[in-house]
């Protein structure tokens, strides 16, 4: 399937494995060219800066021992013998990604990094915190379809369900995506709301049956199991939906109603 770290580290030797594997590659050293850029997340135990590698690992054994990772690239930025720099530049690879909270300075993607930071400078100057991360998804410099936090498009899994207020732009049925987002852009541009879920309803009676919405009397109460989806809260209706998404698609069961009680009273 994939070459992972557990490969690695069997190849590299598990006296523990059952039958213990002995070395079959060559534990690259400090200073070796093979270690890689002491600098990016290299893959490799060390690095290829000597001196650099031997301060870091003075600090962090795992860097030489197992792999050079993002905790080591960060010590190497602040030790004076690497050559590093402590700097974090808008679309420094190490610097974390654009559209999560990554606890670095700045992003990796620059045109994002850059759209955020003209915003908020905080992301730039201290910390990409979640705040950052909530801009980036919702710049136009971030989320086109080739950009760092691509927003999502009619019929992608991960757009959310065309019969509840989702959080994203769009939904994850492309016919009825489509159909909504013509008669309303706003449901692909903006968000899938309610105003975008009543349309769903009315228009993709094969995505969201049985004419019910979030919200309905006929629906069934919200703190009790009722066979269909949804329920008479509309706001807890759709709040429960976000956290999963079958109790607005199939049976409003046990789970529905432990997460309206505890999650979203």
């Amino acid at each position: 399937t994939g070459w992972d770290a557990t490969c690695a580290t069997l190849a590299l030797g598990d006296p523990n494995a059952d039958p213990p594997v002995g070395p079959l590659c060559d534990v690259p050293a400090c200073g070796d060219f093979a270690a890689g850029d002491p600098c990016i997340l290299n893959f490799s135990p060390a690095s290829n800066d000597k001196r650099c590698c031997q301060a870091v690992c003075a600090i962090d054994p795992i860097c030489c021992d197992t792999t050079w990772d993002l905790e080591c690239v960060r010590i190497a930025r602040t030790v004076p013998s690497c050559p590093c720099g402590a700097d974090w530049d808008c679309g420094d690879p190490c610097a974390g990604g654009c559209c999560v909270a990554n606890f670095t300075p700045k992003c990796d993607d620059e045109s994002c990094c850059d759209a955020v930071c003209a915003v908020d400078s905080f992301c730039c100057d201290t910390e990409w915190d979640l705040s950052c991360a909530t801009q980036a998804n919702q710049t136009s410099a971030c989320t086109g379809v080739d950009d760092a936090c691509p927003a999502p498009q009619c019929g992608d899994n991960d757009s959310g369900s065309c019969c509840f207020a989702n959080g994203t732009p769009s939904c994850n049925s492309a016919t009825c995506c489509t159909t909504v987002c013509n008669i309303d852009p706003i449901c692909c541009q903006v968000g899938w709301d309610s105003v975008c879920v009543a349309l769903a309803v009315d228009n993709c009676p094969d995505v969201c049956g049985g004419g019910l919405e979030c919200g309905d009397a006929d629906a069934g109460p919200c703190d009790e199991v009722h066979d269909g989806p949804y329920c008479d809260n509309q706001k807890i209706c759709e709040c429960v939906c976000l956290f999963e998404p079958f109790c607005c698609l199939g049976d409003w069961d046990e789970t529905c109603v432990f997460i309206a009680e505890d999650l979203c009273p």
